[in-house]
């Protein structure tokens, strides 16, 4: 496929044979989602970090209210928001860049939750992208038209953002670790400066990751505005461990 460099890939067709950098093309995920029967790589099913299972108690402590309004960007083909909307999360509207991983992702949901909203949106430009989408409020705050999907739920601000592997993926394979690049801190800045304006005032930012807190905050605490205190930080009992970053936007009376 145009794009993407198949001697890079293990005899499955997905898996890069070496390093990570991959994992920061988009043309590699177009390919990655595409359906087999036409051309791609045909990923419709894999869970990066952690599962629900790993996650539940975490993420029903941190969202306890089943009735809250929550957007999983970079949801790739995992089982999360799926796995979410079974345990009684009614309004989980799930994002990624991809366009082949939407149409996928929509298209095996259809059955059990026609109603489950997906779209194409990048962290980069979350805000600018969720209103293409009808599915947040306008620059001054005002609803957006109502989307055309009559599954999604009412314009606004979200409750909560959960980002499982997505700033993984986008910062993988670069730089050093120790001393972060100037374009990856940028990247981050622009993820972290969006995702803050699409929560509400004491809305829940949730990022599961590898990384540890000591080389991943560097990233999401460029601006002491973002987010009301330093996070929370939640071990995630999987493989050689996980961490879930919890973050809170300012509330109202902060």
């Amino acid at each position: 496929m145009a794009g993407v460099d198949m001697s890079k890939l293990e005899a499955d067709g997905v898996t890069p044979r070496s390093g990570s950098e991959l994992y920061t093309s988009k043309d590699y995920w177009e390919y990655r989602f595409k359906p087999k029967a036409e051309g791609g790589g045909g990923d419709s099913d894999f869970e990066w970090l952690a599962s629900w299972d790993d996650l539940k108690r975490i993420v029903e402590l941190v969202i306890p209210d089943k009735a809250a309004r929550v957007l999983l960007v970079g949801c790739g083909s995992s089982r999360l928001g799926r796995d979410m909307a079974r345990a009684g999360y009614s309004r989980v509207v799930q994002t990624d860049y991809s366009l082949a991983c939407v149409e996928t992702m929509r298209a095996a949901h259809a059955d059990e939750f026609p109603g489950m909203v997906f779209a194409v949106a990048d962290m980069l430009r979350l805000p600018e992208d969720l209103r293409a989408a009808g599915l947040l409020g306008g620059p001054a705050g005002e609803p957006a038209a109502a989307a055309a999907d009559p599954g999604a739920a009412a314009a606004g601000l979200f409750d909560a953002v959960i980002d499982k592997a997505a700033m993984d993926a986008m910062l993988a394979g670069k730089g050093d670790v120790w001393d972060p690049p100037t374009d990856l801190l940028e990247q981050a800045h622009a993820v972290c400066k969006g995702t803050a304006e699409a929560l509400r005032p004491g809305g829940v930012y949730l990022q599961v990751s590898f990384a540890q807190p000591h080389f991943r905050r560097p990233y999401l605490e460029q601006e002491a505005g973002w987010w009301a205190a330093p996070p929370t930080v939640h071990k995630v009992d999987r493989g050689l461990g996980y961490f879930a970053y919890e973050y809170k936007t300012p509330s109202a009376a902060d």
